[in-house]
C-alpha cells in the first residue's frame, strides 16, 4: 500500500520532470528553429565596434558558477543566455565576424567579491554566441582563444562583457578596458 505522503512526493517528482522535459524540448526547438526563441528579461545589449571588427555583448549579470550547474538547471541557463543574445541585435543582418575569432570575457564589479575566476560556467556564453550564428561552432577551427578578466571599480555594476573579434585583430588589455568604460556610459 502506498502512503499518501509518498504518493504526493511521486506526483511532485513526475510534475517536476514534466516541466524540465518541456523546458529542455522548448529550448532545443528554439535552437533548431522549429519554434521562435522566447523573450527574456533582462536582455543583453550588443554593439559592433568598427576598429575591433567585432562585437561587444553586455549581459546584466555574471554567468552561473559551476557549483550551481546540474541537470535540472543547465537548460535554464542555456535558454536565458541564448535568448538574451538573440534579443540583443538582429544578427542575421549584422556584420559578420572574420574567422577565426577570439573572445575576451570581462566581469565587472564595484565591490570586493571573492571567487575563483575559473569557476564561472562560461560555456553558456560561448554556446549563445555559436547558436546565435556569430560563429559556426566553438571548435579551434573557428574560435582560437578565450580570455577572462575582472575589472573592479566603484562605478561599475556587476555585468559580463563578451567581446568577439577576428583573432588577427586581437585587442590589448587597455583597449578592452577602454571599451568597457565607454560601454558603461552608453
Amino acid at each position: 500500500m502506498i502512503h499518501q505522503d509518498d504518493l504526493r512526493k511521486m506526483i511532485g517528482y513526475v510534475e517536476d520532470m514534466r516541466i524540465k522535459f518541456y523546458q529542455a524540448l522548448s529550448f532545443q526547438n528554439a535552437i533548431d528553429g522549429v519554434t521562435s526563441f522566447g523573450r527574456v528579461e533582462p536582455a543583453a545589449t550588443a554593439k559592433f565596434i568598427e576598429d575591433l571588427e567585432g562585437y561587444m555583448i553586455v549581459y546584466p549579470s555574471f554567468p552561473p558558477m559551476l557549483k550551481d550547474i546540474n541537470r535540472k538547471t543547465i537548460n535554464d541557463y542555456k535558454y536565458y543566455y541564448y535568448n538574451a543574445t538573440k534579443q540583443a541585435i538582429d544578427w542575421e543582418n549584422a556584420p559578420k565576424i572574420r574567422l577565426p575569432a577570439s573572445v575576451w570575457i570581462v566581469y565587472t564589479l564595484s565591490e570586493d567579491l571573492y571567487f575563483d575566476l575559473d569557476n564561472f560556467f562560461r560555456k553558456v556564453l560561448i554556446n549563445a554566441v555559436v547558436r546565435s550564428g556569430l560563429i559556426p561552432d566553438d571548435s579551434i577551427n573557428y574560435l582560437k582563444s578565450i580570455t577572462d578578466v575582472i575589472f573592479k571599480n566603484t562605478s561599475y555594476e556587476r555585468k559580463t562583457y563578451l567581446f568577439l573579434f577576428p583573432t588577427d585583430n586581437f585587442p590589448s588589455f587597455d583597449q578592452i578596458k577602454r571599451y568597457v568604460s565607454c560601454g558603461l556610459r552608453s
